[in-house]
């Protein structure tokens, strides 16, 4: 898969959830070769669904971390390298749990709306060619650019349902 257009990465821990929706956050990092440390947080939820998130680690403190962005003229090409990890933590996951199901949000950047991100519109390409629409059902929101894949191994059309209403329930702005 992709060609060793990613880094290893390695698992370095688990955080606890708030012993309802969120069950537990598993945590991973890797290095690029310019030297940049990235934290990937892997989300389970109820339903077993599980929202990938990560940052540079020098922004860990910063609450717009997820908003951040690295110039490409002094690190060309590394941007497919870090999506391409994260990508292979998913696949790996799958892997492991055959009936999980995941998503993300294409977080705005500092002077970008919510509606439809570049990010967004990237993860979606990206997803949409490594994720079989026979195998997983693709639910997605550009007016909060938000993206589901739900494993169809399951009931999807009620976990979806289901998904949808607890993400409300968490994240009361967030519209599906």
């Amino acid at each position: 898969m992709f060609d060793k257009r990613y880094y290893d990465y390695k698992f370095v821990g688990k955080d606890k959830g708030d012993g309802f929706d969120f069950i537990e956050a598993s945590i991973f990092r890797f290095k690029t070769k310019y030297q940049r440390t990235y934290i990937v947080r892997l989300e389970e939820y109820r339903h077993n669904i599980r929202i990938l998130k990560f940052y540079d680690k020098n922004h860990s403190d910063s609450e717009n971390r997820y908003k951040m962005t690295f110039d490409p003229k002094k690190e060309p090409n590394d941007a497919i390298k870090v999506l391409g990890t994260c990508l292979n933590i998913l696949v790996d996951t799958a892997k492991e749990n055959p009936n999980a199901s995941f998503g993300f949000i294409g977080e705005n950047s500092l002077d970008e709306s919510k509606e439809d991100t570049k990010r967004h519109r990237v993860y979606k390409r990206i997803v949409e060619n490594f994720f079989d629409p026979a195998k997983w059902l693709h639910s997605v929101n550009k007016n909060t650019s938000t993206y589901l894949l739900i494993n169809r191994n399951t009931d999807e059309t009620k976990k979806l349902q289901d998904i949808k209403k607890m993400f409300v329930r968490i994240y009361p702005k967030l519209e599906f």
